[in-house]
């Protein structure tokens, strides 16, 4: 569907892309349509998924507000740095995650961005919100990590 209305506009979603705020395809794929449209999406226009919308979310916020968890491991698969995109107030898909108190996406998403990224390795955990709120700062006053969950989180920190 996506080919057949780019070849009727070649400039199609170029036309998109050069707006600053703006709600792109891959926000609405986000929210509603399955993994593999949305990773098409992604590879014809990887821009789209660090845009944020007139709310000040990007599609991988998106896709964490509606419950889409298979969408937000398919951005990871894809490019792992997408957890540190800041919305609005400078929140992350990392810190609405701990913040959600989904404790398994939580590790996943942690882990998919820290696997493999020696350099950033203290980013992630220490990296902060507008009020200086980091991802464990908010997974604890929500109650959220538990025993091991929380050994594991403070392991990636150090």
């Amino acid at each position: 569907m996506i080919y057949i209305s780019l070849s009727e506009d070649p400039y199609l979603l170029d036309h998109i892309d050069h707006v600053l705020f703006i709600h792109t395809p891959l926000h609405i794929a986000a929210s509603s349509c399955p993994v593999q449209f949305v990773k098409e999406i992604m590879r014809l226009y990887p821009s789209f998924a660090r845009k944020l919308n007139q709310e000040g979310f990007s599609p991988m916020h998106a896709a964490l507000h509606d419950g889409q968890t298979k969408v937000v491991l398919g951005f990871l698969d894809t490019e792992s740095e997408l957890v540190l995109v800041q919305g609005r107030e400078g929140r992350t898909p990392l810190q609405y995650v701990a913040e959600q108190g989904d404790v398994d996406l939580l590790i996943k998403t942690a882990r998919a961005y820290h696997e493999g990224s020696d350099i950033h390795e203290r980013k992630i955990i220490n990296w902060k919100d507008d009020d200086g709120n980091t991802v464990l700062h908010v997974a604890t006053t929500k109650n959220q990590p538990q025993g091991v969950t929380f050994q594991e989180l403070k392991r990636l920190r150090h």
